[in-house]
């Protein structure tokens, strides 16, 4: 049975993919990059400055500003919320796997596209792109439409896949500057090197296109310039540029192949195809067999430079997941439907394989901190899912790895749809303070942070939303005066800071609230203290 039987089966593997990446409502913002985002866009609508980011404790997180601006505009539309702070995201990660299936159909086939763009929907970072809205969904979709004009130009030549190419490169720059520059330099230099029709790349003109392209950034950096006599330009350079050749951001760093290590891991459903991927990529390469060429050439052009630098962050090579996804997806046509493959040795080493995952996916609670309340859902889940795919393996005569790559998609759906959702309480201290602060202290209260540990964004983020005064302050006296003074005030302290103030509370006088991830390293303890001005009557 074929995996493409009709349009209502391509839409219907389409509205799952969607309908996953939609139930967003309600999930707390992650610390810090989602959350400093979603400020940002916050603040572009508040003081109408959208051409440099800005939000407390989010520093180290501006960039180039086109993802804010999506955040902003889906809030003027929408209003300030989870689920439309990431909105754009959705839109950005479902265009992908649709520019993907119908950019590529006509020369991969429509069957090995789709199998593609469930193997890409299903893996675990692509799809988390539009649960944790940082910039790299946005990206993804530019890149990936750069990459597939590189090859509707080289292999079937239409003017507007130059202005598409063009176009997209542009936006991708405003989005997140380098990586685009990188990404199709390295792909440019490989059609150069190793593709017999190289010359076609000068249909790009891009002594031309390159100018125009970079006229979207350079104007806003012009006017950031103006505005700040180019302060943040200069930080931008040494944050992004300097410090990343020097070395690594946040202490996140590995050898040479940690990114390689990285995509296996995320295609972890798919890892036992990694040989025949393998195989059948140096096949490609020596052959020179266009199209599938071509894509080994944008998966090495996403991935292999990253190897040579310090900074080892999995998004870095996120546009190579795209073509990892086609490739897997052509391996798996080419098993099932080679005659002389042992068809019961795939099914038991595939039993032996969804066995081993299935297992790994019920004790996980076990033997994570903070998962407890998944440990009966993880059992029924892992021996479910194993149930399901034994049937669809076994159920046939042939081998059925399209139904395979189906079922876990589905398995992302319930993952994404009813257990993520259960495991919010890992990081939502910030939001479950600010809600509790709304039911107990007046609305004209002034709230004074005074703990920074972690420097979460979010919490100023969340407790925007119910107080007009928000503020940081690290001077004990001033924290003092306020907390004696008759106007509304809350304190947000540390304990030490608590300590050092010696107000002499009881322990009715204060809250104190424990956050899991807010310094990604250690618990965080929030003391908070009202005033008797502040208290509600």
């Amino acid at each position: 049975m074929r995996i493409l039987q009709s349009r209502q089966l391509v839409w219907l593997v389409f509205i799952i993919i969607l309908f996953m990446l939609l139930v967003n409502n309600g999930l707390t913002l992650w610390d810090q990059d989602e959350a400093a985002y979603a400020g940002f866009g916050k603040r572009m609508l508040e003081t109408g400055d959208w051409l440099i980011p800005n939000y407390p404790w989010s520093d180290v997180h501006r960039k180039t500003p086109f993802h804010f601006w999506n955040i902003a505009t889906m809030f003027s539309f929408f209003g300030v919320s989870e689920f439309t702070m990431r909105l754009s995201s959705v839109a950005y990660i479902w265009g992908t796997c649709l520019i993907l299936f119908f950019g590529l159909r006509k020369y991969l086939g429509a069957e090995t596209m789709l199998l593609a763009v469930v193997v890409l929907a299903s893996s675990f970072l692509v799809p988390s792109l539009a649960k944790i809205a940082v910039t790299d969904a946005t990206l993804l979709f530019f890149s990936t439409l750069c990459a597939l004009s590189i090859i509707k130009v080289l292999q079937d030549f239409k003017w507007y896949w130059v202005g598409i190419f063009w176009l997209s490169f542009a936006f991708a720059l405003l989005t997140k500057g380098p990586p685009i520059i990188i990404f199709t330099g390295c792909m440019a230099i490989g059609v150069l090197i190793f593709y017999p029709k190289r010359w076609n790349l000068l249909k790009f003109h891009p002594w031309i296109g390159l100018p125009l392209a970079c006229l979207p950034l350079y104007f806003w950096g012009k006017a950031t310039v103006a505005v700040d006599d180019g302060v943040f330009i200069s930080w931008m350079y040494d944050w992004y540029v300097l410090k990343r050749i020097s070395g690594s951001v946040f202490g996140q760093t590995g050898p040479p192949g940690t990114h390689l290590l990285g995509i296996f891991g995320f295609f972890l459903p798919y890892l036992i195809f990694i040989p025949a991927l393998i195989k059948d990529s140096i096949q490609s390469f020596k052959s020179k067999n266009e199209t599938h060429f071509l894509v080994v050439l944008w998966f090495i052009a996403g991935w292999l430079i990253y190897e040579f630098s310090a900074s080892k962050l999995p998004a870095y090579v996120i546009v190579a997941h795209v073509p990892f996804a086609i490739l897997i997806a052509r391996s798996m046509l080419n098993i099932a439907q080679r005659k002389t493959i042992n068809v019961f040795q795939w099914k038991v080493v595939l039993t032996i394989f969804i066995s081993l995952i299935s297992a790994g996916i019920s004790v996980a609670p076990f033997l994570l901190d903070g998962l407890e309340s998944l440990e009966q859902t993880a059992v029924w889940l892992g021996f479910g899912f194993e149930f399901v795919c034994i049937v669809l393996i076994w159920g046939s005569e042939a081998l059925q790895l399209k139904n395979y790559a189906l079922a876990w998609l589905l398995f992302q759906c319930v993952c994404w749809t009813i257990i993520y959702p259960k495991v919010d309480n890992l990081h939502n201290t910030t939001r479950l303070i600010a809600e509790d602060l709304h039911d107990q202290a007046n609305s004209n209260s002034t709230i004074v942070i005074a703990n920074s540990s972690g420097r979460p964004p979010s919490l100023f983020y969340y407790l925007e939303q119910y107080f007009g005064q928000v503020r940081e302050e690290k001077q004990a006296d001033k924290l003092l005066d306020a907390y004696q003074s008759d106007t509304p005030t809350v304190l947000i302290l540390s304990e030490k800071l608590t300590d050092k103030l010696d107000l002499n509370l009881v322990e009715s006088d204060s809250i104190t609230y424990s956050a899991k991830l807010a310094d990604r390293k250690d618990p965080v303890k929030y003391v908070i203290l009202l005033n008797k001005a502040a208290q509600k009557d």
